[in-house]
């Protein structure tokens, strides 16, 4: 036996390549899959639907936009109207031009309306979506005190549905000379999120937590009621500036969508970050149909 090991190495090698099993993996997202993005401001009397296809990570391709689509908006469950193509907006690719189409319809967003989108592009299934438009945020009381940078101001809900609310602070060069953007704030209220000075949400209690956006819910509100306690970060700008306390009441759609828009959007390219799964909720399709309402409060001296 001693004479012959290479024999024996080979006929082991043989028999150990003969149990071997090639498994082919079937990744997600392989294959183009029609992509539905809906923004409804409560308010706006305008309904626009952008359409494209979705590009496979291992594609080089560039993303496709559907010119004869046929999109639907129904209000309650009734067909309001078909929404046409508005707008023609040039796309430059590495070696070619493309047209994204924008579809539109008049149609005004009331508060309390559920509003859906289906969109049937040649080859696809049926894809579609749906948000109920949320009420305008009461936001009272408003107050700042620049010796503390304390910023506090009470929200009271109005909705009988169960919703969520977005905020955010900026600060304006009243003197036109530079904007300054959004401001860095903290709150030792433990039903927040903070999310925007990093790329992840953070839970209270930490130490010194921060961030340029906060969420919460109406579900943690007292008597539909709830006030908010912010302590803004940085330099003290109300000389110069004018502070604006951006409130949005939103459905679950967006507020899903939002969080996850900012961690993409926070990671960007680092490839040491978590890859973050954009918020979708189209069926047979990707995107999102999610309805807000938007108002800005500014802050007075």
């Amino acid at each position: 036996m001693k004479k012959y090991p290479h024999i024996f190495l080979a006929l082991f090698c043989w028999l150990l390549w003969g149990c071997t099993k090639t498994i082919k993996i079937d990744i997600p997202g392989s294959e183009p899959q029609p992509v539905l993005n809906v923004l409804l401001q409560t308010g706006d009397d305008i309904v626009n639907a952008s359409l494209n296809m979705s590009v496979p990570f291992e594609s080089t391709d560039e993303p496709t936009y559907p010119g004869d689509a046929l999109v639907r908006l129904y209000d309650n469950d009734s067909l309001a109207g078909i929404l046409e193509i508005c707008e023609r907006n040039p796309v430059y690719n590495e070696n070619s031009i493309d047209t994204q189409y924008i579809y539109c319809m008049p149609y005004p967003v009331q508060a309390g309306h559920t509003y859906k989108v289906e969109a049937d592009i040649p080859g696809f299934k049926t894809i579609s979506g749906q948000s109920t438009a949320p009420f305008t945020p009461d936001v009272q009381n408003l107050k700042y005190d620049s010796f503390s940078r304390a910023l506090q101001f009470t929200i009271r809900d109005n909705d009988p549905a169960s919703n969520y609310y977005r905020i955010e602070i900026t600060a304006i060069d009243t003197s036109g000379i530079s904007g300054f953007g959004q401001v860095v704030f903290s709150t030792a209220d433990y039903s927040l999120e903070l999310l925007g000075a990093t790329n992840e949400l953070i839970d209270l209690p930490v130490e010194d937590p921060s961030g340029t956006y906060a969420f919460t819910s109406d579900q943690v509100f007292s008597g539909g009621v709830k006030t908010i306690q912010l302590s803004l970060l940085g330099g003290d700008l109300s000389s110069t500036a004018q502070y604006m306390v951006i409130v949005t009441h939103c459905s679950k759609e967006f507020y899903d969508f939002s969080r996850t828009n900012i961690i993409h959007t926070f990671n960007g390219n680092n490839p040491f970050n978590e890859p973050v799964q954009l918020f979708s909720n189209i069926k047979n399709g990707l995107g999102i149909v999610a309805a807000f309402n938007t108002q800005f409060y500014p802050v007075e001296f």
